[in-house]
């Protein structure tokens, strides 16, 4: 079975006043995590700290025979919207308050893995020919519109649709993310909107393999990248990787 290690950072970014993001490397659950907070006053900090306690804590506390991985990853954010909702209810100045939520297991003694996906936080894979390949939909205004067929990506990304969240953690009674399985994988990336709305897929590409043999490196080169270009956001990454192998690094690709 494959043996995966993580290596996460989260930067408060150039622009923002706090760092409404939160991360978990959980090595001995298999757990990676990112959520984006959103929400006036310190909501979205208080947000997203809140889903992320809430999945961790669920999965820790679960029997893990019970219940298939992906239905108790379901229950793990059901749990995290949960409190989001109580805590908001509980204090005004919390009200409306969400938070993105895109989880990575990958449980010990596994083949394979399970994401949770809300929101616009992203989760990429990279297969052994070394492509990245988002493995997550964004839950937006202009990428509904996409999907629709109703305008291009390159349309949407000028949108102002692009940040306009259709679903986050927090918001609804009644969650409802995309859990899916993920295999055939030698790395992944999950990263907040501060990375990709500040840096292209291909140059993500091309940074994770360009550091192929230290993901550290790899991960400090990513929030370097998207300081570098502006830092409008934080900016949150994790990268996950097998501990027998390098990230993929081919010949063929820049």
């Amino acid at each position: 079975m494959t043996a995966w290690t993580a290596f996460g950072a989260s930067d408060i970014g150039c622009v923002r006043a706090r760092n409404e993001d939160a991360f978990a490397v959980a090595d001995d659950l298999g757990l990676y995590l990112v959520a984006d907070g959103m929400g006036g006053h310190a909501g979205g900090a208080v947000a997203s700290r809140l889903a992320r306690d809430g999945v961790v804590d669920y999965l820790r506390r679960a029997n893990r025979a019970s219940f298939p991985v992906g239905d108790l990853l379901a229950r793990a954010v059901a749990a995290a919207n949960a409190a989001v909702r109580a805590r908001a209810a509980r204090e005004p100045d919390l009200a409306g308050m969400g938070t993105t939520l895109t989880a990575l297991w990958l449980p010990p003694g596994s083949a394979g893995g399970i994401v949770a996906h809300v929101g616009d936080s992203r989760v990429y894979g990279l297969g052994d020919d070394g492509v990245l390949a988002q493995l997550s939909d964004d839950h937006s205004v202009a990428m509904e519109r996409v999907r629709a067929g109703a305008i291009s990506l390159a349309q949407a990304r000028r949108s102002a649709g692009w940040n306009w969240l259709t679903r986050a953690v927090g918001i609804d009674e009644w969650i409802a993310a995309d859990v899916f399985p993920v295999a055939g994988q030698r790395a992944f990336l999950l990263c907040s909107d501060g990375l990709t709305g500040m840096v292209d897929d291909i140059e993500i590409g091309r940074l994770l393999r360009h550091h192929a043999d230290d993901p550290r490196a790899a991960r400090e080169a990513l929030i370097e990248a998207a300081i570098t270009a502006g830092g409008d956001d934080n900016v949150t990454v994790i990268v996950v990787h097998d501990r027998g192998s390098p990230l993929p690094r081919p010949n063929s690709r820049p």
